[in-house]
């Protein structure tokens, strides 16, 4: 039976360039390439046809067994710590290639507009919720989290990227080309002009635009939507809802 190759020292080029690959979001767009973390994950990017470029494994891991794939590396623990954002990985890493596809938009489908959402936890909340209500493509603008984060991955169960997704450099040209396509803009925002979530019906196509966390979505950029809402609260003493939460309600109701 064939050895599988093992990597001991830190100085190793493969080790350096995930290394990089971790903490340069620049790299990782460069190279086109993004890391993972946990069988889990890396099964998950498997099944939605990722392109595995390495995978590697801690020569003390128990996962060994489940890997069909055996042309992994093994790596020392030592190594695997020094790589790993986890306390208490798995001894999995992979190394995947990115869809780069550009997204084409359609009035049949629904999306999401992320606007300059920075918390890792919130975005990878959202994006597993958009996974289970059906949207069919994640746009990200104004500085949102890097899409291919670690941490994203790891926050959202790497069902980040089994939505299409893609960065948006400029969101006025996106709603221009949402506009031709006749696709509504929501937009949320706690103003009486809003209307209630509960006015609103189902819907067969939208584009549903989220703000950041402390500040929402601007007043320049709440102009470019064609309805805004908002969720009234029933206590009057607590003054927002997470937006991670927020998304949730909303997607329910527009979608059943």
């Amino acid at each position: 039976m064939k050895k599988n190759k093992i990597i001991s020292s830190t100085n190793n080029t493969l080790i350096k360039t995930i290394q990089k690959l971790i903490n340069n979001s620049s790299y990782q767009n460069k190279l086109s390439l993004f890391v993972c973390e946990t069988y889990k994950i890396y099964q998950t990017l498997i099944l939605n046809k990722f392109e595995l470029v390495y995978l590697l494994i801690s020569d003390e891991s128990k996962i060994t067994n489940k890997i069909k794939d055996k042309n992994f590396i093994l790596i020392k623990k030592n190594i695997y710590k020094k790589l790993s954002f986890l306390e208490n990985g798995d001894g999995l890493i992979a190394v995947f290639k990115m869809k780069n596809k550009p997204i084409e938009l359609s009035n049949q489908k629904k999306y999401l507009i992320l606007n300059n959402l920075q918390d890792v936890g919130n975005v990878g909340t959202i994006l597993r919720t958009s996974a289970w209500f059906g949207i069919d493509a994640v746009f990200f603008a104004n500085n949102s989290v890097n899409i291919y984060s670690p941490k994203l991955i790891r926050s959202s169960m790497g069902y980040n990227l089994t939505i299409p997704t893609q960065k948006i450099n400029n969101l006025t040209n996106l709603v221009d080309e949402l506009k031709r396509k006749k696709i509504p803009i929501i937009g949320t925002v706690l103003e009486n002009k809003s209307k209630k979530l509960s006015e609103l019906k189902k819907m067969r196509s939208f584009a549903l635009m989220l703000g950041n966390e402390g500040n929402g979505i601007s007043n320049v950029d709440s102009s470019f939507c064609d309805l805004l809402v908002k969720i009234p609260s029933i206590n009057t003493k607590v003054d927002s809802l997470n937006v991670s939460v927020s998304c949730g309600i909303i997607l329910y109701h527009l979608t059943n």
